[in-house]
């Protein structure tokens, strides 16, 4: 799962078994066709959710994964809404990587 995908719910290879048996990319997604990752009888599609281009090529993607995969995709805030938490989000890590310990 490289090259573009998220880091599903910010760990690699992580993922949610549904009650009906879909393997879920993300835990809280349990109706949006993007979330679906495969079947317990029937494995994993091979099929990742893609990062936004900005996020793609943000410096601070191997850390952040693109946040929340649930509101990246459904994007209730709006491009200003979700640029306006991408800055908070790029402040706070930067804070935590000059504060930490050698």
């Amino acid at each position: 799962m490289e090259g573009g995908t998220v880091r599903l719910c910010h760990k690699h290879s992580v993922f949610a078994i549904n009650t009906d048996g879909r393997i879920l990319h993300c835990p809280i997604a349990v109706s949006e066709k993007w979330a679906t990752a495969g079947h317990i009888k029937t494995g994993l599609n091979g099929v990742a959710p893609r990062l936004k281009d900005k996020c793609f090529f943000c410096e601070y993607r191997h850390v952040c994964g693109g946040r929340c995969l649930y509101t990246h995709y459904e994007n209730y805030w709006g491009e200003e809404g979700f640029d306006a938490v991408c800055m908070v989000t790029k402040k706070t890590i930067k804070i935590l990587e000059e504060e930490a310990p050698g």
